[in-house]
């Protein structure tokens, strides 16, 4: 009576007069769900003890382009993300 969550691949197995037969595959995504929730909660975690971290904190990538700032970064320098502090170029 318990729901399953699946993946599930269906194949057409092809005769000369056309389509002969179907097969599925079917596998118990479950514990993907479980894990996939398990990292979204730890990401979640992290970036509000970056965010409200007392620390300056910024990250940019190999574009020199920041594309994160946490709280007191953005107290610190008088910026908000809304008036474009995200993407600055250093």
């Amino acid at each position: 009576g318990a729901e399953i969550p699946v993946s599930q691949v269906v194949i057409s197995h092809q005769s000369a007069g056309g389509v002969a037969y179907f097969s599925s595959i079917m596998r118990d995504i479950s514990d993907r769900i479980a894990m996939e929730t398990r990292l979204t909660q730890s990401r979640d975690y992290y970036l509000n003890l970056f965010h409200e971290f007392p620390g300056l904190i910024w990250r940019s990538g190999r574009d020199a382009k920041c594309d994160y700032f946490n709280r007191t970064w953005l107290d610190f320098t008088g910026r908000s993300l809304d008036t474009g502090a995200e993407r600055t170029p250093w």
